[in-house]
């Protein structure tokens, strides 16, 4: 038991020195520098000025087929059949629970 926690707890404390010995190779970058990759990652665009690309439009269209195909589910009837009541496949089920063989195979368990 000693060696096996003494063993443990030396891989922990090598983890932990990789990590402090990663952390010295590798500062953490400032977060000034960080807002300003980001600000000049992100242009400003005028949508009066912006040109329609095929690719907006390609995506306009597809927007609309998901949401017509989205809306075409919804119009299912699940609940017409579910109204219907039980079909031939539960009855043929039913029929086969209720058969004499059956009733003698209840018996034995």
């Amino acid at each position: 038991m000693v060696m096996g926690l003494s063993i443990t707890f030396s891989a922990l404390i090598i983890f932990i020195g990789i990590i402090m010995l990663l952390r010295r190779l590798f500062p953490a970058r400032q977060k000034v520098d960080l807002a300003r990759e980001k600000a000049a990652a992100q242009k400003v665009v005028n949508p009066q000025t912006r040109d329609t690309t095929e690719e907006e439009i390609a995506i306009a269209i597809t927007v609309a087929l998901a949401h017509l195909y989205s809306q075409e589910l919804c119009r299912s009837n699940l609940g017409v059949d579910l109204e219907r009541g039980h079909g031939p496949w539960w009855t043929v089920g039913r029929l086969e629970q209720l058969s004499p063989d059956a009733a003698q195979m209840q018996g034995r368990n």
